[in-house]
């Protein structure tokens, strides 16, 4: 498998794996006595930073897949996804791998934050802190009219998948 055969296959697995939880969330919703989780992202960190509506978006698509990902029969009583950090660099078409380019990384995006457990009294139960790295590709074409969005409901999606896999169901 060549390099960008192997990145496509990467890019799309968190949302393959992701759409395996639609049915689980959907037949959550028909028993009857099952609780609805309480999702809740914050993204006031990214608003100091001036990233109003990039921050917007990021919280929109990040609530949407945590509902995918956490269906209410295995979601914590209450997550909150505390978001810290968000970068895109300025990709247009060309990679840094294989000698060409920089080297140093410039076409990566990053997500960082951390996820809390909340308990009913509203002391924090436990944290994931993690730090999320993907290439700019993998997005889409940067050409495109929304690449933005597309990169940053990547990194939601992404995000989100490896917090599924990192906080135990309940």
């Amino acid at each position: 498998m060549d390099s960008i055969s192997r990145r496509r296959f990467l890019a799309a697995m968190p949302a393959a794996i992701a759409s395996c939880f639609v049915t689980a969330a959907n037949a959550a919703t028909h028993f009857p006595g099952t609780w609805s989780p309480s999702y809740s992202v914050d993204v006031e960190r990214l608003r100091s930073l001036g990233l109003g509506p990039m921050a917007d978006w990021l919280r929109a698509s990040m609530t949407d897949e945590l509902r995918i990902a956490f269906p209410a029969n295995i979601a914590p009583k209450r997550l909150i996804v505390r978001l810290t950090s968000l970068t895109l660099s300025s990709y247009a078409g060309r990679g840094s791998r294989g000698g060409h380019g920089s080297g140093g990384g410039g076409d990566t995006d990053y997500l960082e934050g951390e996820a809390l457990i909340i308990g009913a009294r509203g002391e924090i139960i436990s944290r994931y802190p993690q730090l999320l790295a993907l290439p700019s590709s993998s997005g889409g074409a940067w050409y495109q009219p929304d690449s933005e969005r597309a990169r940053i409901a990547n990194l939601a999606r992404s995000y989100v998948y490896w917090l599924s896999r990192n906080i135990p169901r309940s």
